[in-house]
């Protein structure tokens, strides 16, 4: 993983080759907040599919790559000094080669990110 253990840790998880349910501690020290505003750390969009990306390999068990994004909402923004920890929930649907995933970002009742995408 790429930035499993820098940018977060993994603290809960449970998974199987058909969903997934995590939950993340994020690093606000980490080089991407401190560029990505300084004084006002956000979690950018593109970190956010990479973090989805590397846990749905956790999930099939294997190195996986982005192939489509179907649809992605970036509904409120994810400060990692305000949310210190994070949930993703995970479905997959997987034939031949490639698996299309829905993902879910949230920290309790608020939902940060949705996301619809194709994986090889």
């Amino acid at each position: 993983m790429l930035l499993d253990n820098s940018l977060y840790k993994i603290t809960s998880q449970n998974h199987s080759s058909l969903a997934g349910e995590f939950e993340l501690a994020l690093n606000s020290d980490h080089i991407i907040y401190q560029s990505h505003f300084p004084g006002y750390p956000i979690t950018p969009g593109v970190i956010q599919l990479q973090i989805i990306t590397e846990l749905c390999g956790v999930c099939l068990d294997k190195k996986i790559r982005i192939s489509k994004i179907n649809r992605s909402k970036f509904i409120k923004i994810i400060n990692p000094e305000v949310n210190k920890t994070i949930s993703i929930a995970i479905s997959l649907t997987t034939q031949n080669h490639e698996s299309e995933v829905d993902a879910t970002i949230t920290f309790g009742d608020i939902v940060f990110t949705k996301i619809s995408m194709t994986l090889s």
